[in-house]
């Protein structure tokens, strides 16, 4: 018990410590600028860059202060680039889906097409939503932009398998694997829907495959294919992974056809 209060205090000593932090930055800005409009847009792009200094950045990662940060960077700047987006993205991460869609919205509605990022996370939390028909619309809109996105590609292969549209899937999967061949997660996407339309034994191929590859992955590898997420569960998340792949050619194996 004793030392659960004193993780406690320390976790509450050390926010204390950054959120000083913070305003000592701010008043820097205050003090060498001057100018109110200026030192308004200053204290946004130097509150936003803290807020990603704590969301998988240089600091300690803390959803908390990432967010605490970018609240205050729309404070000073409603309209700083980038900060709605972070918001979304950290909603998301909690689950709160309803929240997240909001935020990216307002993300959206200000800087439109000139932060297309949004459109991904935007995509990504219809999906969690099972809002399947928008989630597509904001994918292919990503994919204007960055088309050989590999997570893009899989993340709308997702959005079709899970409506089971298999062929639609394979077809996603395969845009994808065109410019990211080996890619452990394409190369899954790909089989089980090869599997889905009756394909096993190609699929049970490619899933030997993607086995080959994410025993190459790290956990720097998986942290990287997973932005914003703690990398304090890569291990965990990387371990997850491989077992899905597992699970699958498991399945798989079972209805491969007897020789």
């Amino acid at each position: 018990m004793r030392m659960k209060v004193l993780r406690k205090l320390v976790g509450k000593q050390k926010t204390f410590f950054y959120g000083l932090v913070i305003l000592v930055g701010i008043l820097l800005v205050v003090i060498c600028v001057g100018s109110p409009s200026i030192v308004d847009a200053s204290a946004g792009k130097l509150l936003l860059k803290t807020g990603n200094s704590f969301f998988g950045g240089s600091m300690p990662y803390s959803l908390t202060m990432a967010d605490y940060s970018y609240r205050t960077a729309l404070l000073f700047d409603p309209k700083v680039e980038d900060a709605w987006h972070q918001r979304a993205r950290i909603a998301f991460l909690k689950g709160n889906f309803d929240d997240a869609l909001v935020k990216i919205n307002k993300q959206i509605d200000l800087h439109g097409d000139s932060f297309m990022a949004a459109y991904y996370i935007r995509g990504l939390i219809y999906g969690y939503d099972k809002q399947y028909t928008n989630a597509e619309k904001d994918f292919l809109h990503f994919l204007t932009w960055d088309s050989n996105n590999w997570a893009a590609n899989n993340d709308l292969a997702w959005i079709y398998f899970a409506q089971g549209k298999f062929d639609q899937a394979l077809a996603q999967s395969a845009k994808g694997l065109a410019v990211n061949p080996g890619n452990a997660w394409l190369l899954t996407m790909h089989a089980m829907s090869l599997y889905n339309l009756g394909k096993s034994e190609k699929a049970y191929e490619e899933l030997l495959e993607a086995k080959k590859s994410v025993e190459k992955l790290t956990e720097a590898d998986w942290t990287h294919s997973y932005p914003g997420n703690d990398p304090a569960i890569a291990a965990s998340g990387l371990a997850a992974f491989k077992a899905t792949i597992e699970k699958n050619i498991e399945l798989v194996h079972k209805a491969l056809p007897t020789r």
